[in-house]
């Protein structure tokens, strides 16, 4: 499977099962989805699929520390507030 086959068949089932209503999540639940969604299981090319859609701009970041990195998912842009617990409410 090719690389836009694989990015396209990721966004259409992140959208449907609603991904961006996780909140900001680490990588490895990412990598967990992208894995059974696409059925690879080499870690390099599920991380070019991941870095693929962050350059495209489908992904908010929230660094909490140095060496931690949150993501969202968030396509469309959508407003949203930050709760401390990780959770967010997106306005429209």
């Amino acid at each position: 499977m090719n690389l836009t086959r694989c990015l396209s068949i990721t966004n259409t089932y992140f959208q449907y099962r609603n991904i961006g209503n996780f909140g900001f999540v680490k990588y490895s639940i990412f990598k967990n989805l992208i894995k059974y969604i696409t059925n690879i299981s080499d870690d390099r090319k599920i991380r070019r699929i991941f870095d693929k859609m962050i350059a495209m701009g489908q992904f908010d970041k929230l660094r909490l520390k140095k060496h931690s990195i949150l993501y969202l998912y968030n396509p469309k842009c959508r407003n949203f507030s930050y709760n401390l617990n990780g959770l967010v409410t997106f306005h429209d």
